[in-house]
């Protein structure tokens, strides 16, 4: 028994001989407008839980020199990888006697990432659907001393073949506005740990989600 089927298209044959269905025939076109309304219903009450930066011990991290591909890291065991690295300031920096802040540049190739120094937001970016790649630049509150510049990395979008992208941070990080002019941060020590607490923690099954505060 031969079938001639149109190119590209997908048929439907519930006894394998007649064809009930063709997508390039049957295309089901909404001609209507859909409108969102105001109802009287009650709003619904969400509750946050902040994802802890500072249980990235050191027992669970992945060293390495330079920046790593984030998919040959994560295994795809999470959509989320952190890269940490420190950066030692010297207190005769100009920016700590009331010069300008320091600006931090990371460029990723996708898709989104949060930047945390000493524990706290310090900004965020993303890519789109049709161009992964972007450039985080922002200023940044780097104080005396040591200080852990940590990036949440998440891959949201992954089609077919998305194992031959590139993803994650790959560089180059640099920061600018310091006395030396510029410190590239691409070829020192990282370290990576796949996932967040929240995921080892199960917070989405019925037990996880009774077992930390929410607020």
């Amino acid at each position: 028994m031969h079938y001639n089927l149109q190119p590209w298209s997908i048929s439907i044959l519930p006894n394998c001989r007649n064809a009930v269905f063709n997508t390039t025939k049957q295309v089901g076109v909404q001609t209507s407008q859909m409108q969102m309304l105001p109802s009287n219903s009650k709003s619904l009450s969400w509750e946050t839980y902040d994802e802890d930066i500072y249980s990235l011990g050191n027992s669970t991290l992945i060293p390495s020199n330079g920046l790593l591909e984030y998919l040959n890291v994560t295994r795809d065991m999470s959509d989320y990888l952190w890269y940490i690295t420190s950066v030692e300031v010297s207190p005769s920096e100009s920016f700590l006697n009331g010069g300008k802040w320091p600006t931090l540049s990371v460029e990723s190739k996708g898709h989104a990432m949060h930047i945390f120094i000493n524990g706290q937001l310090s900004g965020s970016a993303h890519g789109t659907r049709q161009n992964r790649r972007f450039t985080f630049t922002g200023k940044n509150n780097l104080c005396a001393g040591t200080n852990r510049i940590a990036l949440s990395v998440l891959q949201w979008d992954c089609r077919a073949h998305c194992e031959t992208w590139n993803a994650g941070v790959l560089g180059p990080v640099v920061i600018y506005g310091i006395d030396q002019g510029h410190r590239d941060l691409t070829w020192q020590r990282w370290s990576y740990q796949v996932g967040l607490k929240g995921e080892v923690m199960n917070l989405v099954s019925p037990n996880g989600i009774l077992s930390v505060e929410w607020t």
